[in-house]
């Protein structure tokens, strides 16, 4: 930061100057970087664009361990601009994006467990700012003398206060307003995203190629951050999003299922526990809202979203995945199965094949469960007598 070093030896005024120039020249080149991008994506340039938006990403500094200045909280506050503003025209750049806007999430929740220690900010303001007339030398000791912990703290404080609590909301939100092919790409790259955060830390939630591997590697968005501080768990911050988006465009999701249907399936079956009842159970959200519509007379539209939960039970290798499966079949079968008003049409012969499936488990509870459930669907197909029933 070349104003740090002219800053050196400076009186007041003249700092606040160099402060002022350099506010001024960081405004103009994020400008610069928006115009960029905007008029990359109109132009069909996807180099370009992706350029532009990954290099802003990276001036941005988020999970590098280094602690941010405003200048970084700007290239975080451009991007989410870029997001809202030319959404349309980002295709594979919303990568970038949503990384971001992970970790920004992450800060931000950081910044509200330290509310409760309202001195923390105070005293590391104090330590990098102590004594102006220190040498960079010194600057640079008191920054590698804050435990890493602290400097995450220090920066989520900071993005937390200059990024709105709604800004990550509208970023999601402003899927319902793209194209059929944008938000196409917009769930294509989230599910890429939530692939990285998923398959970070453990276990396989898809086949990756090299270069996705690679990819992973320099996931910049916390991963380094996250794992030095101790929190090794898999994030499913994207895949929590996922199901807002679908409801978002719950109007046009027959179109996005195939990709949706997909990384769901896969999730489920990750080595994570936790992990894979959170598909499942994500899954179940899903399959509720569109059940809400009626199936239209010669489509299988039920049978396609409702497939995900034959191919969990019969590969999932966690007893509880299974039986959230069981659960989340006997929920959907009460809401929308019911003879009178009932939606359920095709999905009934997923329905069916689950069942079939958990029957032949080799957890006795688990088939017990299932022929009790099937007696169950029966019996209110049937109007509930024991005549019926039994015949």
């Amino acid at each position: 930061n070349g104003s740090d070093k002219l800053g050196v030896g400076a009186g007041p005024e003249e700092r606040r100057a160099m402060e002022r120039i350099e506010a001024e020249s960081t405004e103009a080149c994020l400008e610069g970087f928006r115009l960029g991008a905007g008029i990359a994506g109109l132009c069909g340039d996807g180099l370009a664009r992706s350029t532009f938006v990954n290099a802003l990403s990276n001036f941005a500094a988020l999970g590098t361990g280094k602690l941010m200045e405003n200048r970084h909280v700007r290239c975080v506050g451009c991007i989410f601009d870029i997001a809202l503003e030319e959404g349309e025209v980002l295709g594979e750049t919303w990568e970038y994006v949503f990384k971001v806007v992970s970790e920004v999430s992450r800060l931000k929740q950081v910044a509200e467990h330290l509310k409760a220690d309202a001195t923390f900010v105070d005293d590391a303001l104090e330590d990098r700012d102590s004594d102006d007339s220190d040498d960079d030398d010194d600057e640079v000791d008191k920054v590698v003398q804050m435990s890493e912990k602290a400097i995450d703290e220090f920066n989520a404080q900071r993005v937390s206060d200059a990024i709105g609590d709604d800004m990550i909301d509208k970023v999601f939100q402003t899927s319902g307003n793209l194209s059929d092919a944008a938000v196409r790409e917009f769930v294509e790259q989230l599910c890429r995203v939530s692939r990285m955060e998923i398959s970070g830390y453990g276990g396989v939630a898809a086949s990756t190629s090299a270069a996705e591997a690679n990819t992973r590697r320099r996931f910049g968005a916390g991963i380094g951050v996250r794992s030095r501080i101790g929190n090794q768990q898999p994030i499913i911050f994207s895949l929590q999003k996922l199901v807002e988006v679908a409801h978002y465009n719950l109007g046009r999701v027959t179109g996005l299922f195939d990709v949706l249907g997909e990384h769901f399936t896969v999730t489920a079956l990750h080595s994570n526990a936790a992990v894979s009842m959170y598909a499942v159970d994500g899954l179940r959200q899903l399959s509720l809202k569109f059940l809400e519509r009626e199936e239209l007379a010669g489509s299988e539209f039920q049978r396609s979203f409702m497939r995900p939960y034959e191919d969990i039970m019969r590969k999932a290798s966690h007893r509880t995945t299974r039986e959230l499966v069981l659960s989340c079949i006997g929920q959907i079968v009460q809401v929308s199965g019911a003879k009178e008003g009932g939606t359920l049409r095709s999905g009934w012969r997923s329905i069916i094949t689950v069942l079939g499936l958990a029957g032949k488990d080799e957890s006795e509870d688990l088939s017990g469960a299932a022929f009790k459930q099937l007696l169950g669907f029966l019996d209110e197909a049937l109007g509930g007598s024991e005549d019926s029933r039994t015949e």
